[in-house]
């Protein structure tokens, strides 16, 4: 996805595969859904988001609703979006740093859900929400803020093609489409957790998180 690595990003060699886990852990609870007999129904109406629910007391929906989903597709795209910025994200931060921005986040990009639907019952209210979206943002949110001034080019996957980018416009560009998306209220996408999310993982990259130290490295000439 990304041709040219942004400069910030930290110790060559480092490779992490916190992505991994979470991509593992979404998969092993579609499976699982798909096991039951109602072909998940019933998971996922007891572990979703729904503002009214989720103020009745059910607060544990901030978390579970992000392991579910409604299909392979809507999997399938979350996991890649884990893979292309969790991947590097995990690289600049200290080990655990991408689950937490992931749940963190996932659960910010709840929260603001609720919050709507308490405020706009009639629209945001009814919609219960599933997916690793809002935790995803999260991702992209941090990954925007570690290489705010960077330049890099953003292709399209197993391709050369694409665009220049810094993190300052891809972090507009999400922006945007997220705004603008919102004003289609019949879309059944929750575009206020994914922003909710993206905010959280950009407050948790520039105030929170601590970079890996790079590795220290012998000087070749002090060397006998």
């Amino acid at each position: 996805m990304f041709e040219q690595r942004p400069s910030s990003t930290v110790p060559t060699g480092v490779r992490s595969r916190a992505w991994l886990w979470l991509v593992l852990a979404n998969v092993g609870v579609f499976v699982a859904e798909r096991s039951i007999g109602d072909g998940g129904r019933d998971w996922l109406a007891r572990f979703h988001l729904l503002p009214s629910e989720v103020f009745a007391g059910k607060v544990w929906q901030l978390v579970t609703f992000q392991f579910l989903h409604v299909n392979l597709t809507h999997l399938v795209m979350n996991c890649l979006g884990l893979y292309f910025f969790g991947s590097p994200v995990g690289e600049h931060y200290r080990k655990g740093a991408v689950g937490w921005i992931y749940l963190v986040s996932g659960a910010m990009g709840g929260a603001a859900h609720c919050l709507l639907g308490w405020r706009y019952p009639e629209w945001y209210g009814r919609i219960a929400v599933v997916g690793a979206s809002a935790g995803v943002y999260g991702l992209v949110g941090a990954f925007c803020w570690i290489h705010w001034a960077d330049r890099f080019k953003l292709c399209l996957p197993f391709t050369r093609w694409g665009l220049p980018f810094s993190g300052r416009r891809l972090f507009a560009l999400f922006l945007f489409v997220g705004v603008v998306s919102m004003l289609d209220l019949k879309s059944g996408v929750a575009h206020d957790a994914h922003l909710g999310g993206m905010f959280m993982g950009v407050w948790m990259a520039q105030s929170w998180l601590k970079p890996r130290v790079p590795e220290a490295r012998a000087d070749p000439a002090a060397t006998s």
